[in-house]
């Protein structure tokens, strides 16, 4: 049975949602297929932060990425108040902040408030104004409110998926890729054929055979993360940097059916892969337990998790903005962080320049139901 579209999305990542989501609303038909459930990667383990850029501006060099970051702010706002070009405004947000913790006041708060590519809406608190779990006579330094919101990323897939969860096909088949050159003729499955006008690669790490074969370049740059499980609510959203410009570790708590989970990231993640698990865990406990000396860490159980952070080659170093380039009838296309993702599905939108094709509509979706296995957006 062969199957026709315009655009086929090879990745069921927040990137390749999106994509789908401006596509379909520009009058394209368009399949995502996945091999695994939604989400399942680099979107399932971030820590769900849209950047606004503060962490990029800490050294008082308004870098690339900070500007590039901060350009994303105003367009998620738009989504979750439900005026922008997609609806987000039912995606759960974990925290409408999150938090610069420095030890005092020092440098990196003076290169935040005067990054004048940055939010004015960050803002360093005054004692009354912390966050409850900070409001102890142990805590010690200041906190800057950030014009960053955190996400619940299943929350964030499932919205995604929800209007268009009909023409997200999980292929359980192995998967068959006819090239011809630099040209993808098709897609095989079984007894069954994709095919379409453009492709689009945005599976990750997925990505990194079929970009090879026409020289693009791909890097891993690893992090060990760690997570803490609480028997109750215990909610803390902080970038904390001590006293330098650096972020030594963030932190995001996300729901659990018997309390709260504490996910640790940045600089503690980066250099946990050069420890082992156990090694990873006493390390990230004494760090904690320095900083917040007023929790007890006993109640709580920690773990690990290792994840890499798939992206174009670039020295190793983590690109400033989002990768995209077509070769013969494929986009092959990584959006670097979660924040980037819109400006990686409108700038997919604006490259397919051709006019959608007749295939739209009832009859499409006739042929879409009789192929795969729609996808369930809590699969994720």
């Amino acid at each position: 049975m062969k199957i026709q579209c315009d655009v086929i999305i090879i990745g069921g990542g927040v990137a390749g949602l999106l994509i789908l989501n401006q596509l379909r609303l520009s009058g394209y038909s368009v399949l995502l297929l996945e091999k695994n459930a939604l989400a399942q990667g680099q979107t399932i383990a971030s820590q769900g932060i849209i950047h606004g850029g503060a962490k990029y501006a800490l050294k008082g060099k308004l870098s690339e990425a900070a500007k590039t970051v901060s350009k994303m702010t105003q367009t998620w706002a738009n989504y979750f108040s439900g005026q922008g070009s997609i609806n987000l405004s039912e995606v759960k947000h974990l925290s409408e902040h999150h938090y610069l913790w420095s030890s005092g006041w020092g440098a990196s708060f003076k290169n935040l408030l005067t990054s004048q590519v940055l939010s004015s809406e960050n803002r360093v608190l005054h004692k009354k104004d912390l966050p409850e779990i900070f409001q102890h006579s142990e805590f010690r330094g200041s906190l800057c409110e950030l014009d960053e919101c955190v996400l619940d990323v299943p929350s964030l897939v499932s919205e995604l998926a929800r209007p268009h969860r009909d023409y997200c096909l999980k292929i359980d088949e192995s998967w068959i890729f006819d090239f011809q050159g630099e040209k993808l003729l098709g897609i095989r499955a079984g007894e069954r054929e994709f095919q379409a006008k453009k492709y689009v690669f945005t599976a990750g790490e997925g990505n990194e055979e079929f970009a090879a074969r026409v020289g693009i370049g791909m890097q891993r740059r690893p992090l060990k993360m760690t997570w803490l499980k609480w028997d109750r609510s215990l909610p803390v959203f902080v970038h904390y940097v001590g006293g330098g410009i650096v972020p030594q570790f963030t932190i995001t708590t996300h729901p659990h059916p018997a309390g709260s989970v504490w996910v640790v990231g940045g600089g503690l993640a980066e250099t946990g892969v050069q420890r082992s698990d156990q090694a990873q865990i006493q390390h990230v406990r004494q760090e904690l337990m320095s900083k917040f000396s007023w929790i007890d860490f006993s109640k709580a159980e920690f773990g690990v998790f290792s994840i890499n952070r798939a992206e174009q080659e670039n020295g190793g170093k983590r690109p400033d903005t989002f990768f995209l380039q077509e070769r013969g009838n494929c986009f092959y296309a990584w959006p670097t962080k979660l924040t980037l993702a819109p400006a990686l599905a409108e700038a997919l939108k604006v490259a397919c320049s051709f006019s959608p094709s007749s295939l739209e509509g009832i009859e499409f979706l006739k042929q879409c139901n009789t192929v795969g296995q729609a996808l369930a957006p809590w699969e994720c």
